[in-house]
């Protein structure tokens, strides 16, 4: 169909194997033609992309001395370049596949293997529009964010599982906020086109990455993502039915947030620019105050070292110094001057015996706003920097959530 576009619901990694293997994935085309680029000003006329998928050995050597870098297996896999295939592999320990073992797809593309009955050259595969070699697939057309995401849950209950934030991020990979917070995070390469979405400077994005890394949450599976998606969707979408409390599950609150900006068609308050420069410069502003605060409790900590911090104190306790900056620009100073209120207030409140999430919605509540409290905060006057900025206010939801202990 042309230039259609087309969303992966399932197979996205077997699909991005492939394409990486036979030196024809998108990105990596693209730091080919930037590599070119370079050789180019350096007064060199080297075909990069061509040299990608037809002899990546020299594409390896080349790219060293004109980009500055040895590209090391983790580099080739962020930057989707191709890769050998496997020299102890199984599946190639065969008299017709052991020839190929350890080599690139350029450096057997012409080699014939047995497929069907016949005898193909493996570019015949890959290359040919004429091959019967097909990867079967089902189209979905006017499916809606919920509909995808019921059928990633289908998919999910089979092989390995995927976490929420997983799925979340390949269902939601359009919506802005969510590329700016998984970026932030650093659980994502930096990318200049989602640079670009907020106008800051990465130096940002890094300061985030690197206080949540401080906080013992481990670069896999996206846990840094989770804390910033979870303590935004808490900030910034309602939880309230007629003034009463919603209570949601974590992921459920996230993901209700990214549903509203993916359905509104570009109308919601966080799919403008400015809105999300600003949260991410108070976001920066809140984590770094936080970071530097040493008046948390040691029992927030749950590793030898007290290092690690515990997801749910975290969040509660980020919660309550965002809300400090909505009043003041430096949230530090006025941390520092209550040091010893805030931390009898948290040392107090260590966490709920059960975290089932009314339990847990009330504990972060009770967190935020006793922060707030302890340092004398207007919540009126927060709320209404919040609709000011983000065109909604937290307030009424903690205050709903917070109710549920006394209830």
């Amino acid at each position: 169909r042309g230039a259609s576009a087309y969303e992966v619901v399932d197979g996205k990694q077997r699909l991005t194997s492939i394409l990486r293997f036979i030196g024809r994935h998108p990105e990596a085309i693209r730091h080919a033609k930037e590599a070119q680029r370079v050789a180019g000003l350096n007064g060199k006329d080297i075909d990069f992309p061509y040299l990608l998928k037809d002899d990546y050995p020299k594409f390896r050597r080349l790219w060293k001395t004109h980009m500055g870098q040895q590209l090391s297996g983790s580099l080739e896999a962020q930057n989707y370049f191709p890769f050998k295939l496997k020299g102890n592999s199984r599946a190639l320990n065969t008299p017709a596949l052991a020839p190929l073992a350890g080599k690139y797809y350029c450096q057997i593309k012409h080699n014939e293997v047995a497929i069907g009955g016949g005898h193909y050259a493996v570019e015949d595969v890959f290359d040919s529009q004429t091959t019967k070699y097909t990867i079967p697939l089902i189209e979905y057309t006017d499916a809606t964010p919920k509909q995808i995401h019921e059928v990633f849950n289908l998919y999910n209950k089979q092989g390995k599982k995927l976490t929420a934030e997983e799925i979340r991020n390949a269902l939601f990979h359009d919506v802005d906020l969510a590329r700016l917070l998984l970026m932030a995070a650093g659980d994502h390469p930096f990318n200049q086109d989602v640079l670009k979405i907020s106008d800051l400077e990465a130096s940002f994005f890094n300061d985030i990455s690197i206080a949540l890394t401080s906080y013992g949450f481990g670069t896999k599976r996206y846990k840094r993502t989770k804390v910033l998606c979870w303590m935004t969707a808490l900030l910034l979408h309602p939880s309230t039915l007629d003034g009463a409390f919603v209570s949601r599950s974590t992921a459920r609150q996230i993901d209700a947030l990214f549903e509203a900006i993916s359905e509104s068609k570009g109308k919601h308050w966080l799919a403008r620019a400015d809105a999300l420069r600003q949260l991410l410069a108070d976001l920066d502003r809140c984590v770094e105050s936080h970071q530097a605060f040493d008046g948390w409790p040691p029992k927030f900590r749950d590793n030898k070292d007290g290092l690690k911090w515990q997801e749910l104190q975290l969040v509660a306790t980020l919660l309550g110094t965002f809300l400090i900056a909505m009043q003041v620009e430096d949230p530090t100073d006025i941390l520092e001057k209550h040091q010893e209120s805030i931390r009898r207030f948290c040392a107090d409140n260590h966490r709920p015996a059960k975290t089932q999430n009314r339990t847990q919605w009330a504990y972060i509540a009770t967190v935020a706003l006793g922060i707030a409290e302890t340092v004398s905060l207007d919540l009126d006057e927060i709320g209404r920097v919040m609709v000011t900025r983000y065109g909604t206010n937290c307030i009424p939801t903690l205050l709903a959530a917070k109710a549920i202990e006394n209830a």
